[in-house]
């Protein structure tokens, strides 16, 4: 039997609420990507307090070594986005994120309820 840590049991709920931060500041990001060139890509961060960090243009060659460190720096979770990429793309890549993190959580509860009563 699998026993999970008490922030694993946390995490896709917390999950949920960042995405929830990502979709209310979808037109802040928008802006970001409004203005990124086709060399870059846009990483928006929210922190692990569930505060919005910001976003910025990136060079998409950097991706792979500077998402990592700006994950370390923020905590929390990040998001990248393509240069270009519309409020309405992104709201709707954060609803399918928030989508997916409650449905995780909606699993987690589950096992937690489960497990409580053996």
């Amino acid at each position: 039997m699998r026993v999970f840590s008490q922030e694993a049991i946390e995490r896709p709920h917390r999950t949920w609420l960042a995405a929830e931060v990502f979709c209310k500041h979808a037109r802040a990001i928008g802006q970001v990507t409004a203005n990124a060139s086709d060399e870059e890509t846009v990483i928006a961060v929210v922190r692990n307090d569930l505060t919005f960090g910001g976003a910025w243009p990136i060079p998409s060659e950097d991706l792979y070594w500077l998402v990592p460190q700006i994950e370390d720096d923020e905590g929390g979770w990040a998001v990248i986005f393509n240069a270009r990429s519309s409020v309405a793309e992104i709201s709707d890549r954060c609803i399918r994120f928030a989508r997916l993190a409650f449905r995780h959580w909606e699993v987690m509860q589950r096992y937690v309820k489960r497990q409580s009563s053996l």
